[in-house]
Order: structure tokens, then sequence, then C-alpha cells
């Protein structure tokens, strides 16, 4: 054996027994650290904000208006959970619309006196409760909550949460199965769906047909990063960095609170291009790609 095939045996069987016993690669032995293991300590009353976003940026608003706050009414770590939210958001009146249409009505040769849009704020309520925090493959993103008491328990949905069963694969092998729960109940309202856009929302469910062209790939594979990640997330008020696995799938990137008990989702960004550009251009007309930002926990 040559000498640089002896100390490239030598270093390979030292990283062996470097991690020989744990069955982990070094990344993923770090231990949960103070500050993110606080993040996870939910219970009745703790508060979540959630900004949406459209392919991972947020859109600008008042601070009062267009995010999500939700209330954590129930708890159990890695079992089951009951989440209530308000949405505040500001709707142009009929009247205001209408008026607004009528006076664009003038003939060519006049100036339209177009008057200013009339708003209002509208208050939206809404309830999930989920017992799949424990093996559920599938998420349903805030954009779809219906404003209603939505009871998902058993659909396997972890509604925010990476499941403890996918949790526990991903940070052990790096790879998981992740769906995308977005439009159970947008589908039965809009109608006169194409058919392309009827494989673009059932794609990102993880619901192919068999054939389609992406059948050939896994498209619900989540696949991490080789080392942990920081994210500044709002604590009780003080900016404070968690630690986080960072991970992604071929249609969107995943941001996750890396506390097997709590490992909630913090942010989640829709690849827009994942849809291809006939389906992007129609899906527009909803909110399909509307992914979403937890930006501060109280509790």
């Amino acid at each position: 054996m040559t000498t640089f095939r002896r100390a490239g045996y030598v270093a390979l069987l030292g990283l062996s027994m470097m991690t020989m016993g744990s069955g982990c690669l070094p990344w993923q032995q770090a231990p949960v650290d103070s500050t993110t293991a606080e993040a996870a300590k939910f219970h009745a009353g703790s508060t979540l904000t959630i900004a949406q976003n459209w392919f991972g940026v947020s859109t600008p608003t008042d601070p009062v208006y267009g995010q999500r706050n939700v209330t954590i009414d129930k708890w159990t770590a890695g079992e089951s959970a009951k989440l209530s939210w308000t949405l505040k958001s500001r709707e142009e009146t009929a009247e205001s619309v209408a008026a607004r249409a009528a006076a664009a009505n003038v003939p060519v040769g006049q100036i339209a006196k177009i008057p200013d849009a009339v708003y209002v704020d509208v208050d939206t309520t809404g309830s999930v409760k989920t017992d799949g925090l424990g093996n559920a493959e599938r998420i349903l993103l805030p954009a779809y909550w219906p404003a209603e008491d939505y009871d998902v328990t058993g659909d396997q949905n972890s509604v925010i949460w990476l499941s403890r069963a996918q949790y526990d694969e991903l940070t052990t092998t790096r790879t998981s199965h992740i769906a995308l729960g977005l439009f159970d109940s947008t589908l039965e309202k809009l109608q006169n769906f194409s058919s392309n856009v009827t494989e673009a929302l059932a794609k990102l469910e993880g619901k192919v047909a068999s054939n389609s062209v992406a059948s050939n790939s896994d498209i619900t594979k989540l696949t991490a990063d080789e080392d942990w990640s920081n994210y500044t997330l709002n604590i009780n008020g003080t900016p404070t960095v968690v630690r986080t696995v960072t991970a992604s799938s071929e249609l969107a990137n995943y941001v996750i609170l890396a506390n097997p008990e709590n490992p909630l989702i913090l942010k989640v960004a829709i690849k827009p291009l994942s849809l291809g550009f006939t389906m992007l251009s129609t899906l527009s007309l909803v909110k399909s790609l509307a992914g979403y930002t937890i930006t501060s926990i109280t509790y």
C-alpha cells in the first residue's frame, strides 16, 4: 500500500470511528441550544405572527394588516394542536368598486373623474385542529385556512409543523417526504379550471397522475442542507437567533425549527418555476403560490 493510500485509509478509519455508535453524521450530533429550546415551549396561550410571502419574499404591508395572528389553544408536543387565528385586511367596498367603474365609462374626448377608493377593515377568524403531529406527511399553508372551525384530525395533516416522524427522519438521514395540502377547499369553490391548472394543483399536493411529465421525479422528497442554519425570530419582543434545519423539495424551500419537540416550519417559499410557465400564468389568478413566514412567537 502506498504512503498516500495508507494515509487516506487511516483518515477514513478515524472518521468512521468518530461516527460509529451514534448512527449519525457529525452535523446531526449538535444538541438543541437553549434559545431554540425556549422557542419550543408552546403552551395554551402562546401566540405566533405569520406573514404571507410569494416566492419567499414577504409583501410590504401595514403592520396592522395582512398578518395572521395565531393563538395556541391546545398543544401536546408530537401529538396534537388546536389553533385559533385572526386576520385583519382592508377591502374596497362594493359600492366603491361600482362607482369607480362607472366614472371611468366616459366618451372619447372627456376626462374621467375617478373617485378615491373607499376601504373598510375586515376581520376574518377561524381555527384549525390537528392530531397529525406524530406521523403526518402533509402540511396546510395558512393562506388556505378557511374562515371556519377547520378540523383535520384523522386527515394526516400536521398544519405548520413537520411531524415528529418527518423530523427524526430528516435529521437522521437528511431526507424525508412532505406534501402541500393547499387546495382542498379552493378546488370546490373555483370553476372552469383548465386541465393544466388541475394538474398543477395536483402536483403541488403530491398527487401527480401517472401520465404526468413530473411523475418521473419524487416531488414530495425533502432534502436537508448539510449543516444547521440560523434564523432570526422575534421571541417575546426580542430579535433572537434560533437554530434551524434548511431543506427543499422540488416545489418549495423550508426553514424548520431545530427541535424535535416542536419542529415548527418557520418559513415555506414556493418555487414558482416548479409549475411551468403556462401553469404559473394561469395560477396567478388564485393564491396558489402563497407561502408564509413566521416572524414572531410569544409564550
